[in-house]
């Protein structure tokens, strides 16, 4: 899970600000290549930084009533 902090866009580039739940994520890597395969996906023309922060930190109080009834139905 991650927490998306901020999206900035100027001509021709998308910066996407993220925390994800943990300093020691097994796949947060794989969170972050694929937000980037994504974007890039969209926006060919653009080139996309995706950058890790921990602040705010996350907790599970910043998941949303969507995101809760797919976790716990």
């Amino acid at each position: 899970m991650f927490i998306l902090s901020g999206l900035n866009s100027t001509v021709r580039m998308l910066v996407v600000v993220m925390t994800l739940s943990s300093p020691s994520c097994p796949v947060g890597e794989a969170i972050l290549q694929g937000v980037a395969n994504c974007l890039q996906a969209r926006f060919v023309d653009y080139k996309i930084d995706v950058q890790l922060t921990w602040e705010p930190a996350w907790g599970f109080d910043n998941i949303t009533e969507e995101g809760k009834k797919q976790l716990w139905g």
